[in-house]
């Protein structure tokens, strides 16, 4: 049986900050079964990263997020604390793909 989603404390705040930076952020955090909370299209539109939002201090990773995280090559799956982290992120994947 699926349980609500449980969000972080910094989630809807980074989603807000990040599409006021430009970026297409789909909120995926309802998906369950360890898929990461969002999904962001770099500004160029060639590349989507998945990304796992943990706030700063005691965020855990659950044993379905480990689970999906060891199906996914690790260049496209990351765990982030909030918009400037993720931003920082997407900002040399998208220098690499130009």
């Amino acid at each position: 049986m699926r349980h609500a989603a449980k969000l972080d404390g910094n989630h809807k705040a980074t989603v807000k900050e990040l599409r006021a930076r430009g970026y297409r952020v789909f909120d995926t955090s309802r998906h369950g079964e360890g898929f990461p909370d969002v999904v962001i299209a770099l500004k160029n539109g060639r590349v989507a990263l998945l990304f796992e939002l943990k706030p700063e201090t005691g965020g855990e990773v659950t044993q379905d997020e480990c689970n999906f995280m060891m199906k996914i090559v690790e260049p496209v799956y990351r765990i982030a604390t909030g918009a400037g982290q993720i931003d920082a992120i997407l900002d040399r994947v998208e220098r690499t793909t130009e």
